[in-house]
């Protein structure tokens, strides 16, 4: 639905390969490792997230996929940034298939969603809003297309120029950016590629969203009683890994998670430039 065959097979090729041949292989796509379960487990991993759409569609309870490999940075075709098959994109168009007719995708990986940008380029019924740290393009993936002005028309990015970015400030971009598009947008499914690596105590992202943070996330977006489906992305500190996934599941049992400490540090007025780039 988004990959192109030549990749998937390209892909499928590697149960048969050896050592050597696998990292031969790998070394055509930036930071890609494969074996001979990658395409078995990238399989399983799109699969879940289907089967979680149905059951989500279903029922009408919000639901979680804990999935490896992630998926957001994988582009058509190619792999990138230990993503071998685009999950979300993958869900997304799915969804439509389903019967769903206008799809938000929220991506709040630290890292910027480029290959889920490209996936569903051409794609009006679903829009992406990617929150990422940027610092003006210094920090991976290092492309002009994650920035303020990108040209995707269907994609809003809200870039991080500063480190150190928490719940207040991430609590701040939904309320000047993530809510006001879900009320312009009205979709029918949420779909959240959720990376836990903007995480307190994660070193890749260097940011301080804590597990309270992550839980009232989640919380805003059950709030629409909009059909949500999150997907597992990045992260690189399992202790926080851990205590981050356990507040997003208390609140997607709709159980009480702790009060944040609000302190924003974010730039506002950069954050509601993003507001008007759908209109």
């Amino acid at each position: 639905m988004v990959h192109t065959k030549q990749y998937i097979d390209e892909i499928r090729r590697t149960k048969a390969m050896n050592i050597e041949e696998q990292e031969r292989f790998s070394s055509n796509y930036e930071d890609i490792y494969t074996n001979k379960q990658t395409y078995d487990a990238a399989l399983l991993a799109a699969g879940s997230v289907f089967k979680l759409v149905d059951a989500v569609r279903e029922t009408g309870s919000p639901g979680f996929a804990a999935v490896r490999p992630p998926g957001h940075h994988a582009f058509p075709d190619r792999g990138c940034g230990f993503c071998i098959f685009n999950n979300v994109a993958l869900a997304a168009k799915y969804a439509l298939k389903k019967g769903f007719s206008r799809v938000l995708i929220v991506d709040w990986d630290v890292h910027a969603g480029q290959g889920t940008q490209e996936c569903i380029a051409d794609d009006d019924r679903i829009r992406l809003i990617s929150i990422h740290r940027f610092q003006n393009g210094h920090f991976w993936p290092n492309l002009e297309q994650s920035a303020v002005k990108t040209p995707f028309k269907n994609t809003v990015n809200v870039p991080l120029n500063a480190t150190g970015m928490g719940d207040s400030d991430y609590l701040a971009i939904f309320q000047l950016v993530v809510n006001p598009i879900i009320n312009d947008f009205k979709p029918d499914i949420i779909l959240v590629s959720c990376g836990f690596d903007a995480a307190l105590g994660d070193p890749e992202g260097e940011m301080r969203l804590t597990p309270a943070g992550y839980g009232t996330l989640t919380h805003q977006l059950m709030a629409w009683e909009i059909p949500l489906v999150m997907v597992l992305e990045g992260g690189y500190f399992l202790d926080s890994i851990e205590a981050d996934f356990e507040w997003v599941a208390k609140a997607l049992l709709r159980q009480p998670v702790p009060s944040v400490i609000l302190e924003v540090l974010i730039t506002l007025e950069l954050t509601v430039h993003h507001v008007s780039l759908f209109s």
